[in-house]
């Protein structure tokens, strides 16, 4: 015969874990902006692109994308290999040619803001376009979308499983 288990009382700690993971998912499931940037948000600079780095950084299963840092006057951002036309924007960045960028200013998370890129012209034609950031964007907010859901539902089952306990502990009539 298998013995119960003695009822007890949730921690504190338990309900504030889990109560934390509920509002921490729904903050940045709220936080996700709709990428359609007017361009009334964007900041247009014009210059030599400067400090501009390349960074290699291995992702999950090995693969491998390529990460370009870079400064226009006072903004300084990045673009990965997985943004829209890798290569005419790299070529464009690291040509020491002056260029045309408009940045966006976004928010992050946790606070602090940061720039995009959102279009680039390189003086003869337009490289990148806003649609096709947005676009991009828009496709990366699905999968992060799902993870703040699943963060969301765990927390919540934690919160559920307290509250049986919680349940249990005063059915029992045991006192601390």
């Amino acid at each position: 015969m298998k013995a119960l288990k003695k009822a007890r009382q949730p921690s504190i700690f338990e309900w504030l874990f889990c109560g934390a993971m509920v509002a921490f998912g729904a903050y940045c499931l709220l936080n996700i902006t709709p990428w359609e940037t007017k361009d009334s948000d964007l900041v247009a600079v014009e210059g030599v692109p400067s400090e501009a780095k390349m960074t290699t950084v291995r992702g999950r299963y090995g693969k491998q994308s390529d990460i370009l840092d870079f400064k226009v006057g006072d903004h300084h951002a990045q673009y990965a290999s997985g943004d829209p036309h890798w290569r005419e924007v790299q070529s464009a960045l690291q040509s020491g040619r002056p260029v045309k960028v408009w940045f966006a200013k976004r928010h992050t998370v946790f606070g602090g803001d940061s720039f995009q890129l959102c279009k680039l012209n390189d003086g003869s034609r337009d490289i990148l376009a806003t649609s096709e950031t947005d676009a991009a964007n828009q496709e990366m907010n699905k999968h992060s979308g799902v993870v703040y859901w699943v963060i969301i539902a765990l927390g919540g089952f934690g919160l559920y499983i307290n509250w049986q306990q919680a349940q249990n502990f005063a059915a029992s009539g045991v006192r601390r």
